[in-house]
């Protein structure tokens, strides 16, 4: 049986300085055949020469107007060959080995089951996903049957920031579940390129975007669990973590999002998050929860950002 063609899909946006390092450690993989599909986004840069003086057969650049990262996945899988789809970073790296092992992994799945692994992170401390119910996983962990990818639409090109956490909720929605293989496959340098979307929404908070995706998901889930446990843990470890900035948010927009109506599917939640986010004092919650959250569940919470 021949190995299946896996797409390696690599988002770029002025990252001359970091693509080529990134290109060459697919390349470097001894998993074949493979492909590899550079996606500019509309760089300032001389990202373009860079690319185009790396010699090889199994890499094609694409240059398209600036869009974004969703945009430009979006853009990669829909010229992507492979029965797979692996998406990459132009500032991070894939480790050796990483394909070969997730394949392998992923072919002991069943349809509906995605393979995710552990990564290194800036300082080489190796991070492990947390296999949960209202997890979300950044794209670059998975290795995705790219049916699953065409099933929920790709990305949501109306999600600048978060895009991960919005196609991870979309495929638990359509039936999809992760599983984590014991492979270390990704090196993420976070912060390394300035430019990156991620500096930016660092810098620049926009609830905007925010408010648009909770109010995509809000009625998704025709049992709304995973929703309000999702919610639940993010209101706990907001008010553990004395996280002010974000508590802006909770306090201003959210409660107009799942206040009681009749559109919400758990009254509770809404009742729950109206009456903490508006009459109960940010420090006298905090202090509430503490008290009852016990200590195992509050290094949980934030060693995994639930």
């Amino acid at each position: 049986m021949e190995n299946p063609l896996i797409s390696i899909v690599i988002p770029a946006y002025n990252a001359a300085k970091y693509i080529s390092d990134a290109v060459q450690s697919v390349l470097d993989q001894d998993y074949r055949p493979i492909e590899v599909i550079v996606v500019d986004d509309g760089s300032t840069d001389n990202t373009c020469e860079v690319v185009e003086r790396i010699a090889s057969p199994e890499v094609s650049y694409y240059y398209k107007e600036n869009g974004g990262a969703s945009s430009a996945r979006n853009y990669g899988i829909e010229r992507a060959n492979g029965e797979y789809i692996r998406f990459v970073d132009a500032d991070d790296l894939l480790l050796p080995g990483s394909l070969s092992k997730q394949i392998t992994h992923s072919l002991s799945l069943s349809d509906k089951q995605i393979s995710i692994g552990h990564y290194l992170s800036y300082n080489n401390e190796e991070r492990i996903p947390a296999l949960h119910s209202m997890a979300a996983y950044p794209p670059w962990l998975a290795l995705y049957p790219k049916r699953a990818l065409m099933d929920v639409g790709g990305f949501d090109t109306n999600m600048k920031t978060s895009e991960d956490l919005e196609l991870t909720i979309n495929l638990k929605a359509h039936g999809y579940r992760f599983v984590l293989t014991d492979a270390v496959v990704y090196k993420y340098w976070c912060g390394r390129n300035p430019e990156s979307l991620y500096m930016e929404a660092t810098r620049n908070k926009d609830w905007s975007r925010m408010r648009y995706f909770f109010k995509k998901h809000l009625v998704d889930y025709a049992n709304f669990t995973t929703f309000k446990d999702y919610y639940r843990f993010f209101i706990i470890d907001l008010y553990l973590g004395g996280n002010t900035s974000d508590y802006k948010f909770l306090r201003h927009e959210l409660p107009f999002l799942v206040r009681p109506t009749q559109t919400c599917k758990s009254r509770i939640l809404g009742y729950v998050l109206w009456y903490g986010a508006y009459f109960v004092p940010f420090d006298h919650l905090r202090k509430t929860l503490n008290s009852i959250c016990p200590t195992g569940m509050q290094n949980w919470l934030h060693r995994h950002r639930l």
